[in-house]
């Protein structure tokens, strides 16, 4: 009769899953740039650890939305490590850069432009030969308008 009835035993899996992504004020500027983090969290149980890791070697934050001030131009690898009540664990990792800007006169105009960290070396390295360039493309832009010359015209500066 056993053999007649239907199984009614079935094995019933539960999946935790535990996500998190980080939610950054920003993601570039220039020092010091203070930046707000927060936790972007899905499913995992209540109440959550955290450990921030901000890349650059400063003590980790345990706070749910700290804010870090970053003084020194470079890329940062923000991480979260994230641990649920019941232990379960993640991580999360984002890409911070602090920049440093130039400045470049070009026909008698005045341009910002961003340096990323190896730009900054290289550019300190060639310091005389921009200075050089600065200063033709600030002679280039007074003769252009003491003869009239229309500034749409383009003008190459050999990289030598």
């Amino acid at each position: 009769m056993a053999e007649d009835l239907p199984d009614w035993s079935h094995e019933v899996v539960v999946v935790k899953e535990l996500l998190v992504t980080i939610e950054m004020s920003d993601t570039e500027g220039l020092p010091p740039l203070r930046v707000k983090f927060h936790p972007f969290i899905i499913g995992g149980t209540a109440p959550f650890t955290y450990d921030w890791d901000f890349g650059d070697g400063s003590p980790h934050s345990s706070e749910e939305a700290p804010v870090h001030t970053y003084d020194e131009v470079g890329d940062y690898i923000i991480t979260l490590t994230l641990t649920d009540a019941t232990g379960l664990q993640t991580k999360c990792a984002r890409l911070l850069r602090v920049r440093q800007w130039k400045a470049l006169v070009i026909y008698g105009f005045a341009f910002l432009e961003v340096l990323d960290k190896d730009e900054r070396v290289a550019f300190e390295q060639n310091a005389l030969k921009e200075q050089l360039v600065r200063a033709e493309a600030a002679a280039l832009a007074q003769t252009a308008f003491k003869e009239n010359i229309s500034m749409s015209e383009s003008i190459q500066f050999e990289n030598s």
